[in-house]
């Protein structure tokens, strides 16, 4: 598992896995087609200014305020905080914003992260997953925190599946 870890935390973790297991299809064609127009220097990667051509080009002038909201944005998907989407990152986006993929998929990667399978995520199963890691037990207990909305110290389907629907719409 360690070879998915992008960052330090558990949602850093979930995206890279959903990356490598669940996002590169066929039928990502069209996404790839997009991703390259808006990518006008051609860098393999979409800043903000990018974005804001492709979206005043559907919607003519850009307010400022619609400015901020897509630099927001950017920084809510930008996994690796690089502070630009690359392709893995505007895959998983666009696929999770889809609702009938996003709830499938995310209890597919939840029952993934689920190594015991007693229906939650817990210290037990990061344990597991991230054994070649050699995380400490504190690192642990914080990707637990990152998702435990009722403080129970085990991660729910409904809180994992909030966390990702929050992170997408919020």
């Amino acid at each position: 598992m360690s070879k998915f870890i992008i960052g330090d935390t558990l949602k850093r973790s979930v995206y890279s896995y959903i990356v490598s297991k669940k996002i590169y299809t066929d039928s990502n064609i069209d996404l790839m087609k997009l991703f390259k127009e808006i990518d006008t220097n051609n860098d393999g990667k979409l800043d903000v200014d990018e974005i804001m051509a492709k979206y005043g080009q559907y919607f003519g002038s850009i307010p400022e305020e619609q400015y901020h909201k897509i630099v927001t944005f950017i920084e809510k998907v930008d996994i690796d905080n690089s502070g630009y989407i690359e392709y893995a990152e505007f895959l998983t986006i666009n696929n999770m914003v889809n609702n009938e993929f996003n709830k499938k998929m995310l209890k597919e990667v939840f029952d993934f992260f689920d190594k015991t399978k007693n229906g939650t995520i817990d210290v037990n199963d990061l344990k597991v997953l991230f054994s070649n890691a050699h995380l400490e037990k504190d690192k642990i207990n914080e990707m637990i925190k990152e998702f435990d909305s009722d403080y129970d110290q085990a991660i729910s389907f409904a809180e994992f599946y909030d966390k990702f629907t929050l992170f997408i719409e919020g």
